[in-house]
């Protein structure tokens, strides 16, 4: 796991050693799972991974008189909404928060000395995703 990240690979990786799957089967599915959210997100679907959290596309238009006026020039910006579930609230709750001595390069004069605030050695978010998406395909 690298340094405040976790990558596909990394998920991938760790749900390898608690199964019986090989990494690149479960980076198969990982992939594919994404790529049909990505995909259900943009044609406006609400997508709801169980109890770990909820993405859909949300956005603003210009506020028009009548329907014939609305048009895609109307929109104005467009955005994913993340909501996370049940899973994801429980473990924030649990978190615990250290603070981790950021190395001096040179950062711009008006922030002073830096902090980072490292809320998970591990990022148990998507840790969590790995779980929920290959439980189908593995044994825990």
């Amino acid at each position: 796991m690298g340094e405040g990240i976790t990558t596909l690979q990394d998920l991938a990786k760790y749900a390898s050693t608690v199964s019986t799957v090989s990494k690149a089967d479960i980076l198969a599915v990982l992939e594919s799972t994404f790529s049909k959210i990505a995909d259900d997100v943009a044609d406006g679907k609400i997508v709801y991974v169980g109890e770990y959290f909820t993405l859909q596309a949300g956005g603003s238009s210009e506020g028009k008189e009548t329907a014939d006026e609305v048009n895609a020039s109307s929109i104005k910006s467009v955005r994913t909404l993340f909501r996370p579930g049940k899973m994801i609230k429980d473990a924030l709750k649990l978190a615990e928060f250290k603070k981790k001595a950021y190395i001096k390069t040179n950062p711009p004069e008006k922030f002073g000395r830096i902090f980072i605030l490292n809320l998970f050695d591990i990022m148990f978010v998507l840790a969590v995703s790995v779980q929920f998406f290959a439980a189908p395909f593995c044994m825990f």
